[in-house]
């Protein structure tokens, strides 16, 4: 890519474009995946899809895309968030329970 006729410059543009994109997508995920609970987690999941949808339509200009292996690896993520919320969730209701006894 050229960017006033400057091939190096070009490179450079592309590089932070790139860069800009997986900023965005790592902090629309860390932003989605601290919300994660046991009764939202389906929700969570498909708000990181549609930003990956979203953040590739935008750049398809330029041809610049995020692969569905970082989406894969950001879905797991979020699943481990949600079974370690779910563990925190079951050691308060245990807590709970002996409390009471």
């Amino acid at each position: 890519m050229l960017l006033n006729n400057s091939l190096s410059k070009g490179q450079a543009m592309t590089k932070k474009q790139i860069k800009f994109l997986i900023r965005a997508f790592n902090n629309e995920c860390e932003a989605a995946i601290n919300k994660v609970r046991y009764s939202n987690f389906i929700q969570i999941k498909k708000r990181i899809i549609k930003s990956f949808e979203q953040l590739n339509k935008m750049n398809s200009y330029n041809q610049i895309e995020l692969t569905e292996y970082y989406l894969h690896l950001k879905t797991e993520e979020l699943q481990l968030a949600y079974e370690y919320e779910q563990k925190k969730a079951r050691g308060k209701r245990r807590v709970a329970s002996t409390k009471r006894s």
